[in-house]
């Protein structure tokens, strides 16, 4: 397992065989033994995968394992929140519905945008982490709020921006970086540039 995990941009392993053996493998691999989905998380993780095989750029399982380690980050977050309350085995394994569906505001407008037949430009600082946005369809170009000469180039043949971004409320310094310097930037950039028409 661990070969498949770190070669996993060069090795496409097929996994095939009667039902009964299969547990018993998957049984065998502690690692994948940690989550578990909740009954609504089933339902709602098929139609997901559902939904996302219309979409461009469909990767069978890579889409899927990304849409889980998605959901298993998200439920991470969801029981740091938590802090303070005591936690039973059961909640620390379970991966919720909400896990899986739970969308920032930039990801659903670029959902949105894409399956409008709109072509769409993301702004990204981590291109791995943002891998996702590309299988749907969008156009990953690397930029940082907190470093203003990272804009001007993403902006080229834009005619709408559309910010999104935010920072945590516990970071104080990215407050004035992102959610201030950084937006005043954005806006300043978008003047400069040729060909908008909304901001």
């Amino acid at each position: 397992m661990s070969v498949m995990e770190n070669q996993r941009d060069d090795l496409v392993v097929i996994l095939a065989g009667y039902k009964e053996p299969m547990d018993n493998f998957y049984e065998s691999n502690p690692e994948e033994q940690q989550y578990q989905l909740t009954p609504d998380a089933e339902v709602a993780l098929t139609e997901y995968i559902t939904r996302r095989k219309q979409k461009p750029l469909f990767a069978n399982a890579r889409s899927v394992k990304n849409a889980l380690d998605r959901a298993r980050m998200r439920q991470a977050n969801r029981i740091f929140d938590s802090r303070g309350q005591v936690l039973t085995k059961k909640e620390l394994v379970n991966i919720e519905a909400q896990d899986i569906l739970q969308r920032t505001l930039g990801r659903q407008i670029v959902l949105q945008a894409l399956t409008k037949g709109y072509p769409v430009r993301c702004l990204v600082r981590n291109f791995r982490r943002a891998n996702f946005l590309k299988e749907w369809g969008a156009e990953l170009v690397y930029g940082d709020l907190s470093m203003p000469e990272t804009i001007p180039p993403c902006l080229q043949g834009i005619t709408a921006v559309i910010d999104a971004s935010t920072s945590r409320p516990s970071d104080e310094d990215a407050l004035k970086t992102v959610d201030w310097d950084g937006k005043l930037a954005l806006i300043e950039s978008a003047k400069a540039a040729n060909g908008f028409t909304k901001v």
